[in-house]
């Protein structure tokens, strides 16, 4: 037999089976070796998911992460095309992590002839990303056209 002793954990037993005390009698304090209470130890999360939409040279914001809460970046995906004309050096999806800026997706595009990119990124090991940072979607590029819209998907940890 595994005896209970901490008031914390009872307390934490009683509070999360729903048991009242007064009128089911007292939770006993001893359990089997076999019968192990567990407790689910996950935050609760919120499921963010933001687009953006370009045409223009630069680097512009998608998604602000709150200063005081942990994001997690899940997927992201990008659709677009390109003129023949078009010069561009690379596409990106960019994300802060512990100060440096890494790349969610990356993309040199093949130049020369008019172009389509349709590309999908799952990351089953969320990418953490720093508080108070930016997820962004940049583009260099000084002739042609193009238009692509960015998409990317996470959750906030909730405090």
């Amino acid at each position: 037999m595994v005896k209970l002793e901490k008031q914390e954990i009872l307390k934490r037993l009683i509070k999360a089976m729903g048991i009242q005390t007064a009128r089911e009698g007292k939770l006993p304090t001893e359990v089997s070796n076999n019968i192990q209470p567990v407790f689910s130890v996950n935050a609760k999360y919120s499921e963010e998911s933001r687009h953006f939409t370009k045409a223009s040279n630069g680097v512009s914001t998608i998604y602000t992460i709150p200063s005081q809460q942990k994001f997690y970046l899940t997927g992201v995906s990008l659709s677009g095309y390109w003129d023949a004309t078009w010069n561009g050096a690379y596409i990106f999806i960019g994300y802060y992590q512990n100060g440096a800026l890494r790349y969610a997706y990356f993309h040199e595009p093949l130049l020369g002839a008019a172009r389509e990119v349709n590309a999908v990124r799952s990351f089953p090991f969320p990418l953490e990303c720093d508080p108070n940072s930016n997820i962004t979607f940049a583009t260099s590029f000084s002739a042609g056209a193009y238009e692509a819209t960015a998409l990317i998907e996470g959750y906030l940890e909730d405090e």
